[in-house]
């Protein structure tokens, strides 16, 4: 599987593509892929799913247009495109646009630094169910170790948020770390149903005044004018 992701640009190591393809196999889903970058984990995660047969809902985030759009590419290449939506976005404004989404398996590789990973993790304490699995990328990269790279923390930040009470390691593979949650949400809990999405807040601020205070009062005056006029 390594092999098969080499031309495309990006930092994984021959045993995180065996991982990464081993979990997309066999994991239970939803999945969520924090870093997309050009698109190399989340071919090799795309691929497990087709060859597996498995029908799983995975989004893939990242920040930055230029890197999605090589992802995509990479992905249509290989006819995967159909297996994964890509989302411009942090792991923040995601979780806000779909409160209910519930992932079962999650591979961490956006900011590595302590701060970076740490925001990341944070919208994923209520939402990764118990038995969910988490895969840290550059969990075993020395720059970790060294204090005055701020760019990597990554076990620092796993040791200070609620991975470090909530889960269980379950092994190094490649550069990276993989935990299982063992005290957490009912992997059974998926909510209220499909969460509706308010973007009115993303809107101009002449729509928002429109939907927010024009039409209530235009609501407000239709109902309660004639009722006056009657008296």
């Amino acid at each position: 599987m390594h092999d098969a992701v080499a031309s495309i640009d990006g930092w994984l190591e021959p045993g995180d593509s065996m991982k990464l393809y081993e979990l997309g196999c066999s994991t239970p889903g939803p999945f969520l892929e924090i870093g997309t970058y050009r698109g190399k984990s989340t071919t090799v995660l795309a691929t497990a799913l087709r060859d597996a047969e498995r029908d799983v809902e995975f989004y893939s985030l990242d920040i930055a247009a230029d890197d999605l759009a090589r992802a995509r590419a990479a992905l249509a290449e290989r006819g995967l495109a159909d297996r994964v939506t890509l989302v411009r976005g942090s792991a923040t404004a995601f979780f806000r646009a779909l409160p209910e989404f519930r992932p079962r398996f999650v591979f961490i590789d956006g900011d590595h630094s302590a701060k970076g990973v740490g925001r990341d993790l944070g919208p994923l304490e209520t939402r990764v169910p118990e038995g969910g699995m988490l895969l840290f990328h550059d969990f075993r990269n020395p720059r970790n170790q060294d204090p005055r790279d701020r760019a990597y923390g990554v076990p620092q930040a796993i040791g200070a948020s609620w991975v470090a009470r909530d889960c269980e390691f379950a092994g190094e593979f490649g550069c990276a770390g993989l935990y299982r949650r063992v005290r957490g949400p009912d992997p059974d809990d998926t909510g209220d149903g499909r969460a509706g999405v308010d973007l009115i807040g993303l809107d101009r601020a002449g729509v928002r005044v429109l939907v927010q205070v024009a039409r209530p009062v235009k609501r407000y005056l239709a109902r309660y004018v004639p009722m006056l006029r009657r008296r």
